[in-house]
């Protein structure tokens, strides 16, 4: 009950915010950090394993 009470408030007090991040655009050098190390994760058998019970799809190859 405390959880749901907890998220009310915070979604009541974020109503109408605009989140900073909005507008911002990264750079190719930065996209190209976060596919590598997206793609060394994967790799990892812990990573994999965790993501098995995800619903989403995830891929060696992350479209960004």
């Amino acid at each position: 009950m405390k959880e749901i009470e907890r998220r009310r408030k915070i979604g009541a007090a974020n109503k109408g915010k605009v989140p900073w991040t909005k507008g911002r655009k990264l750079s190719k050098e930065h996209k190209e950090l976060i596919k590598q190390r997206t793609t060394e994760a994967l790799r990892d058998p812990k990573v994999r394993q965790k993501m098995l019970g995800h619903r989403q799809l995830h891929s060696l190859t992350p479209f960004i």
